[in-house]
């Protein structure tokens, strides 16, 4: 069995990239960890981190991280399993165009 880390953005498809005056820095992530069957593992340990800082949940669950115009990194954790990471990359929003 591998760990696998899924992500479903609850607010947009992918990480916003920097904030806009008419939007928040702050982005909701719900994080479940599967397995390769796509049965759920509940429990799993998550790290969550970009350039603007790191926060940590078990899955599954729903975090708040700061938006940024980097990726962010998932690493999830659960003995005797080995360790699962995705990657998700920075979409920026068609909102930030009206800042310039």
């Amino acid at each position: 069995m591998r760990l696998v880390a899924l992500l479903v953005l609850l607010a947009s498809a992918a990480v916003s990239g920097c904030a806009s005056i008419t939007g928040s820095d702050v982005q909701g992530m719900r994080v479940s960890t599967l397995e390769k069957s796509g049965e759920e593992i509940a429990g799993a340990r998550c790290k969550l981190t970009n350039d603007k800082g790191a926060w940590t949940l078990d899955s599954p669950g729903e975090v708040q991280v700061r938006r940024s115009n980097n990726a962010i990194t998932v690493s999830c954790e659960k003995a005797p399993l080995p360790a699962g990471h995705a990657s998700v990359p920075s979409i920026t929003r068609d909102a930030m165009f009206g800042n310039l």
